[in-house]
């Protein structure tokens, strides 16, 4: 099994247990996980959006989630943006991430791709936000190829916002 096969099998892996009866019969559940796992994310688009604008800003703009997993920061995104897509390189958590936004009735759209492995998507976006998967990228090959393809889907005057685990509230920039 090469690297890349190690890492998507240990991806998979933490979504083994998210089965559509599960979805169906716990969704309250799920729904608790996803809001307690974009806790971070969610209290980082608030305040940059308090220090930078608004919320409301998002209202039409098309907004791309990288490392999207099940989808909680796109379940928020979506109550604010246009069009909301998530990415993720688990072909198993996006098929979750559909039944869990069509169990609710969400718009979003999610993709199984690598971003750092080539995958173009079809448009460009107004907002991209990486959902804690750039400290997860290990060699500066694949930090390169994820920088690459921000630069080819974020629209022109588009915004990447990514919080790092080093993050400190009073040390934002827009």
């Amino acid at each position: 099994m090469d690297n890349k096969n190690i890492h998507l099998d240990l991806y998979n892996r933490a979504y083994q247990g998210f089965t559509p009866d599960r979805i169906e019969q716990e969704i309250s559940d799920i729904d608790l996980f996803m809001e307690q796992n974009s806790k971070s994310l969610i209290t980082f688009l608030k305040t940059y959006y308090s220090q930078f604008g608004s919320l409301d800003t998002l209202r039409d703009k098309s907004v791309l989630e990288l490392g999207c997993g099940l989808g909680g920061l796109s379940h928020f995104l979506v109550k604010h943006a246009k069009m909301v897509t998530g990415i993720d390189i688990s072909g198993l958590a996006i098929m979750n991430a559909r039944e869990i936004a069509k169990q609710k009735e969400l718009n979003i759209q999610f993709e199984v791709g690598d971003v750092c492995g080539g995958v173009e998507l079809a448009q460009k976006f107004d907002v991209i936000v990486d959902s804690h998967l750039f400290h997860c990228i290990t060699t500066n090959q694949q930090r390169k190829n994820y920088l690459s393809f921000i630069k080819l889907h974020l629209a022109n005057g588009g915004t990447y916002l990514c919080e790092t685990m080093a993050h400190n509230e009073e040390l934002q920039e827009p």
